[in-house]
């Protein structure tokens, strides 16, 4: 064997071994970033609405009522309003773990505690005051209050208006009419 081939054995061994270490070097990239891809993309469906419930059992059932029960509030805001469980509760990531936390510590309480909104946290999506009674106008064609006109917003919005539970007529503990017939899904106050 002369020197020159010794020479060029040598060099190819080299090369050889510098393109094994470039091609592992770029399968491990490779791999680091598949798996951020899928981590990402994880963490990122856990936000959205179709996976709320998932990695959290106890919510479920207000995700399926959500999703099935149509006379409730949050059916209708989900399927006539196109909205997502996050565009009313959004949360920040610190109550996203404390919530985390205390999931699966087992320190909550079920059913979940009803959370109070004030009119103006409706009224960032539903029209001005105004707006609304023009909404519920139909009920003075027939001859029966307007719910939002009687009162001219001195009564909260959750009074009646309930999101995950059946809303309660209250009107009807003093306007006696048909209200089962008219409202049906509304629990009638007595």
């Amino acid at each position: 064997m002369n020197s020159y081939s010794v020479a060029a054995d040598h060099l190819c061994y080299h090369h050889t071994k510098s393109i094994l270490i470039f091609g592992k070097t770029l399968a491990r990239k490779s791999l680091l970033l598949i798996l951020f891809i899928i981590v990402s993309s994880v963490v990122y469906a856990d936000e959205t609405s179709d996976n709320c419930g998932e990695s959290c059992h106890i919510i479920k059932p207000y995700v399926d009522t959500a999703a099935n029960q149509q006379h409730l509030l949050s059916y209708k805001h989900q399927h006539n309003g196109d909205l997502s469980c996050v565009d009313c509760h959004e949360q920040t990531e610190d109550d996203k773990n404390r919530e985390a936390d205390k999931f699966h510590s087992g320190e909550y309480e079920y059913p979940f505690y009803p959370r109070d909104f004030g009119n103006q946290f409706c009224l960032e999506c539903h029209d001005d005051y105004e707006g609304l009674i023009e909404q519920t106008a139909p009920f003075e064609e027939k001859q029966l209050i307007n719910p939002h006109r009687i009162h001219n917003s001195r009564i909260e919005c959750a009074s009646c208006h309930r999101v995950h539970r059946r809303s309660r007529f209250t009107c009807s503990e003093c306007h006696k009419e048909n209200w089962k017939a008219i409202l049906p899904g509304w629990q009638l106050a007595e």
